[in-house]
């Protein structure tokens, strides 16, 4: 099957799915209707109709429902024309095809220009069922807004979904099972996200989701099966990602706790395929409310088989009972990032500055990478030219503040004589970038404490064309750009998941000259480049077995060709990797060298700890731009919320803040987001 979740629009999602077939006209001299049709599956959702044909030589079809008419028309079929069907006839200002012979090329995109394009569907006996259902989407859709979640129609027909989903004791595995839970949910994927519905009995897991591909239908998993879970709130969810043991793995996620005996440094080295975290299978759940996640999380931990807990891993590390690796994974989940979270992919550093060299010697200081520093500072006229911008933005807000004497930027204060105070580091006394909020600007009520005004226009002037993301973009910082982004994890992994790369860019690649295609080359550009400060994925360092999917190219992947001519084909390697298994497995032997182990705080600091901290962060040249930070990003939400409730009666005002919200949500999730903060003393 080659659909994808990937390939919905944002905020998308299944309402149904019906078999059916493309009508073709030029076939229509068979004898039935099954010898006139292409067949296949049609994915009908809130936001548009995607087409998969069985047979693979034809490419899938994707429509919009917005300038779309449908109606039901009678076909006759047959050379002798006695034999009549019932169609669904569909115009359409646009077609995009994708995936023709399973190849991941550029998709096709054809527009109608001044004729619609027009397609025949045959659906059978479900004809008028899918009519009236692609009909009301249609007319929904006519209704969207800018934003669309918070169209009334739109989470209408959300409702409505989620209620065909839920789950009853018809699916069970016994029926003496009891129900202790239900809720509306969504599955997370790397780069999909599909509503569902989840019920918890006292013995089993049960997820309905609205896609149902292979039909699996409902997915059981047994709660006896369940190793532990790990939740996090931000602003814009509540997750818990809960771990299994998975029959079908070669080896259990825990038998790296066998390896313990083994001499350490070669414990280390065959810990690769034991990463307890990367052998696991694993779902991540995201709630609607907190207190939904709450009380489903009281529920299942009884259940964990193992716990993982901040204290407890670091002092596993600390003992030297945990590989590098697997204490870095450990972070990053606690921190909120995953493996099935392409904007919060875990991020690991490079460890190595030496690509160039025929042989790699571990015992050579001068071949390791400092972790003292960030990426961005590891090249000193880099850093310079960095901080001088960073310099100059103060000076221009000292100057052209519109009258504004001070500026909070991230617990410092900003004057025009650029002295700063700094905030106290503590995690009981931080404070984030619109803790003062008052010192810049009159405190916001509540338009509904607001007693005898009826007027808007006479509230709070100074608002109406205030903008929290605009003030936020003011605060200076040294860095543009992020050390771990969507952008990034998709350059990396191009080869293993190359939709990924094609969804992120409208259906194309970027240029063949700026794909990853070379291992040094890489580590040169986040050396020199202003804009390139990105760190590794999880890829460089486990897992060598499926190196080759990733470091190289197969017949499926079309590319392209590059200025000079060549075409993109295999990521170039060290001199010193012979093959990519080679490389990632000499990747992780330098990661779990003693010499890491000695620096590797320093790093974690900068990532996970005191200078993650943004009022601390500039100590370090490790200041990234204000949007990266999730505690800003939630004061600024509630600045919208706030001023969304204050101009709710004036249409042009909340049009332009919510669209001024959905454009600050997308920043976060495409340029990057800082892990959250998880320790606030001097890692060891």
């Amino acid at each position: 099957m080659r659909f994808d979740l990937s390939l919905l629009n944002a905020n998308d999602f299944v309402v149904n799915q019906f078999e059916g077939g493309l009508f073709v006209p030029q076939m229509n001299n068979r004898a039935s209707i099954d010898d006139s049709q292409i067949k296949g599956v049609f994915f009908c959702c809130a936001l548009g109709l995607i087409y998969e044909p069985r047979n693979q030589n034809y490419p899938m079809l994707k429509y919009s429902w917005k300038n779309t008419k449908i109606s039901l028309i009678e076909c006759a079929i047959s050379a002798d024309r006695s034999k009549r069907v019932t169609l669904l006839k569909m115009e359409v200002d646009h077609e995009v095809c994708l995936l023709k012979n399973g190849i991941f090329a550029p998709f096709n995109t054809n527009n109608a220009g001044a004729k619609a394009i027009t397609r025949l569907f045959y659906f059978g006996k479900s004809a008028r069922q899918v009519f009236t259902l692609f009909n009301e989407l249609i007319h929904t859709n006519e209704t969207f807004g800018s934003v669309i979640t918070e169209n009334s129609n739109y989470l209408a027909l959300l409702s409505k979904t989620y209620q065909s989903l839920k789950i009853t004791s018809s699916v069970f595995n016994s029926f003496r099972e009891k129900i202790l839970f239900n809720a509306n949910v969504a599955i997370k994927s790397p780069n999909t996200r599909q509503i569902a519905s989840v019920t918890l009995t006292d013995s089993c897991m049960y997820i309905n989701p609205s896609c149902k591909l292979h039909r699996t239908g409902v997915l059981a998993f047994p709660l006896n099966t369940v190793l532990f879970g790990i939740s996090f709130e931000n602003v814009t969810n509540f997750t818990l990602e809960l771990f299994f043991t998975d029959p079908q793995l070669s080896h259990p996620c825990y038998k790296a706790d066998e390896l313990l005996h083994l001499e350490k440094k070669q414990r280390y080295v065959d810990m690769f395929e034991y990463s307890f975290m990367w052998n696991c299978l694993s779902i991540r759940i995201e709630f609607v409310a907190k207190e939904s996640l709450y009380k489903f999380e009281d529920l299942i931990s009884p259940w964990y088989q193992r716990q993982v807990d901040l204290n407890d891993v670091q002092n596993k590390w600390t003992n030297g009972d945990m590989s590098n690796f697997d204490y870095l994974m450990c972070l990053n989940y606690l921190s909120g990032r995953s493996l099935m979270c392409i904007e919060r992919y875990p991020v690991l550093p490079w460890v190595l500055c030496d690509y160039t060299s025929e042989i790699l010697d571990f015992d050579n200081p001068a071949v390791y990478r400092d972790l003292t520093k960030p990426i961005g500072a590891l090249e000193s006229d880099r850093l310079d030219s960095l901080r001088m911008r960073h310099n100059t933005m103060e000076d221009m807000i000292d100057e052209s503040n519109t009258g504004l004497s001070e500026l909070l930027c991230f617990g410092q204060i900003v004057t025009s004589d650029s002295a700063t105070t700094s905030a106290s580091t503590s995690n009981a006394e931080s404070s984030s970038f619109f803790d003062d909020f008052d010192m810049i600007m009159p405190p916001l009520k509540s338009a509904s404490v607001l007693e005898g005004e009826t007027d808007v226009s006479i509230i709070n002037r100074d608002y109406r064309s205030y903008d929290p993301l605009q003030r936020l973009s003011m605060v200076p910082f040294l860095y543009g750009s992020h050390y771990s982004t969507t952008g990034y994890t998709t350059y990396f992994l191009l080869r293993q998941h190359p939709l990924w790369s094609l969804i992120l860019g409208g259906g194309r690649y970027d240029l063949p000259d700026r794909l990853f295609s070379s291992i040094p080359m890489a580590w040169e550009n986040c050396q020199s480049s202003n804009t390139d400060v990105r760190e590794l994925t999880p890829e460089f360092y486990s897992c060598p077995r499926s190196a080759d999917k990733w470091l190289g190219l197969n017949d499926s992947i079309i590319i392209g060709r590059t200025q000079a001519n060549e075409s993109v084909g295999d990521v170039e390697l060290p001199p010193w990797a012979h093959s990519p298994k080679d490389f990632v497995k000499k990747m992780r032997y330098a990661l779990e060298t003693d010499y890491v182990r000695n620096q590797l705080g320093k790093w974690i600091d900068l990532i996970f700890g005191v200078y993650r901290d943004p009022r601390n962060a500039l100590q370090k040249d490790n200041l990234f731009h204000p949007l990266s930070y999730e505690e800003n990003f939630a004061s600024m939400m509630q600045e919208y919320a706030v001023l969304l409730d204050r101009f709710i009666g004036d249409i042009g005002i909340t049009d332009r803040l919510s669209s001024s919200r959905e454009a600050a949500l997308t920043q976060m999730k495409e340029f990057g987001v800082c892990p959250r903060q998880l320790f606030y003393d001097n890692h060891p």
